[in-house]
């Protein structure tokens, strides 16, 4: 079913951003582990965000009733509850993380993500990023790697799938790397 796919798609790609960005391996695609509820709740809340977003953009009704008359729409109410409860276990996440750092609490991996070195960057002399700002670029970059990496592993699926050569490579690779 495509919306089952699109999800695993979506957690997939949380869960390769959340271990580049905070060097957490949150394991949200995996059904055989157990997940985290705010993790998945940030992942639903990302994709309803953005779904009911694009729709918002390519709908005359919400664009004339919205964004020229200002009325707020049922349609954008939802988008912005599902931003807003990505924004806040975001800025959770990110609070805990940065508390963490700063009591030398972060685990190897922690240590070495994009927001502890974006954090250190930010205490150097001469920075003009504020901590706001970390804390910002680290959700969006959380929050965008949810549409657009799991957009971008939905096509290459679908090259796969037309493939039939390059699905025998790649099985015979991740046979012999197993």
């Amino acid at each position: 079913d495509d919306k089952a796919l699109n999800l695993y798609l979506s957690r997939s790609a949380f869960d390769m951003f959340s271990s580049m960005m905070m060097g957490e391996y949150t394991e949200t695609a995996d059904v055989t582990t157990p997940t985290d509820p705010l993790n998945e709740r940030f992942v639903n809340g990302a994709v309803d965000g953005l779904s009911e977003a694009i729709q918002i953009l390519f709908s005359p009704y919400e664009m004339i009733v919205g964004k020229l008359l200002g009325f707020e729409t049922a349609r954008m109410r939802k988008a912005f509850a599902g931003f807003d409860t990505a924004w806040e276990i975001a800025q959770d996440k990110i609070e805990s993380f940065t508390q963490r750092k700063e009591k030398d609490l972060l685990t190897e991996n922690e240590q070495v993500s994009y927001l502890s070195r974006a954090l250190d960057r930010q205490q150097e002399e001469g920075s003009n990023v504020t901590v706001r700002d970390v804390q910002e670029l680290a959700f969006t970059g959380l929050f965008a790697a949810v549409d657009t990496t799991s957009s971008m592993l939905g096509w290459n699926l679908v090259h796969v799938a037309r493939l039939p050569d390059v699905q025998e490579k790649l099985h015979d690779e991740i046979s012999s790397a197993v």
